[in-house]
């Protein structure tokens, strides 16, 4: 199952400030507002954004203007 295989990658890669972020992202709808809320500067968002995208294998927002909406499939994690 290449998902199982995305799961594994991410855990042997990844770290728990990745999955804040991202749930920082989604919750909040800007990088900006999320790092906020998570201390950190909006291009450190960016990068763990990025690097958990590239982990997946799937791009996890849409960024419109200066906001993050997420993808269609990034509903279901």
């Amino acid at each position: 199952m290449p998902g199982i295989n995305r799961l594994q990658r991410y855990f042997r890669h990844g770290t728990f400030t990745h999955l804040r972020v991202f749930e920082a992202v989604a919750r909040l709808g800007s990088f900006t507002r999320a790092g906020e809320e998570t201390h950190m500067a909006q291009p450190t968002v960016s990068v763990h954004m990025k690097k958990l995208s590239e982990t997946i294998g799937s791009p996890l927002v849409e960024q419109v203007a200066r906001t993050g909406s997420l993808q269609q499939s990034m509903y279901y994690i």
